[in-house]
């Protein structure tokens, strides 16, 4: 396709650009009479043989945001190779991928190939109401290649998070790599009006947008953060704000900042050159420290 979506402005959305007052507004406080479930369960469909690393990084992520108890759904080889490095993890066979019934959030793609089965979970997940869904990676290239991929997101039972880099974007969505770097704003705001889901378009300065028209550009991250693996640390992280009961369009927003923060913070001490995105999770969880948010009783 030569057009980008239908739908686009003729100008500019308003575009607000996040900063600290916003994501100290946003996020979730802790409280002192609280326990595991008081934060949320998260489920995470992600990994394969070639990528055990992505579903060890999206877990990691969801649990340093805060997430009560994280559900991996994966291979037998992906269970060794994160519960060797997280513990925490609860790990469920991919036969049990509807399961269990009080998960507060879901996270589909991050390194789970694209497969059939990845294509079967996405179908599966769409039809479940009310938890919302992320979809990264293998789930978007996946949806990519079913017959009428928008109308499918439209037509969802739960609230959606896409996470797409410009080419999973024009994969789903259509048009040319030109326009969608000259109208990245636009793009992504006509994308979640058609789909009903919140966008988060990754790239410098990454937009998010959401289907009631908000548009938010975010100003952390630099090229440190140009590495594989880094995507599943964002998804990982959104998704465990999700879990607490953030909205999407907040959670997507909340969760840029602290990743390109988390990307920032390392570059300081490390160059741009030289942070891996195994260190994210746990920069992220300084960010927080270093916001200092109150602790209710």
């Amino acid at each position: 396709m030569d057009k980008l979506p239908s739908g686009i402005p003729t100008s500019a959305p308003d575009i607000r650009i996040t900063d600290e007052a916003y994501v100290r507004a946003c996020l979730p406080h802790r409280r002192q009479n609280s326990h595991k479930g008081t934060y949320g369960r998260c489920m995470l469909f992600c990994g394969s043989e070639q990528y055990p690393g992505a579903a060890l990084l999206a877990a990691e992520a969801a649990f340093r945001v805060g997430c009560g108890m994280t559900y991996l759904v994966s291979t037998p080889a992906v269970r060794e190779a994160v519960l060797a490095r997280l513990p925490e993890v609860i790990f469920l066979p991919q036969e049990s991928a509807d399961a269990p019934a009080d998960v507060t959030a879901r996270l589909c793609g991050c390194g789970s190939g694209n497969t059939p089965a990845t294509a079967r979970s996405v179908q599966h997940f769409l039809t479940l109401p009310d938890v919302p869904l992320v979809l990264d990676a293998d789930a978007l290239n996946a949806l990519s290649h079913t017959d009428e991929p928008v109308f499918r997101l439209a037509a969802a039972a739960c609230p959606i998070v896409l996470t797409p880099h410009p080419a999973e974007f024009l994969r789903l969505f259509g048009g040319s790599m030109d326009e969608l770097c000259a109208r990245r704003a636009e793009a992504a705001l006509a994308a979640a009006k058609q789909s009903g889901a919140v966008v988060l378009l990754k790239g410098h300065h990454t937009v998010i947008a959401s289907p009631t028209g908000e548009v938010m550009c975010n100003p952390t991250g630099s090229s440190a953060l140009a590495k594989a693996g880094s995507g599943d640390v964002l998804s990982g992280v959104i998704a465990g704000l999700l879990a607490q009961g953030m909205a999407p369009f907040s959670a997507a927003v909340v969760g840029a900042w602290l990743h390109g923060k988390a990307g920032d913070v390392l570059a300081a001490s490390r160059s741009e050159y030289g942070v891996l995105p195994s260190e994210l999770p746990l920069a992220v969880a300084g960010v927080l420290a270093d916001l200092a948010l109150p602790t209710e009783p």
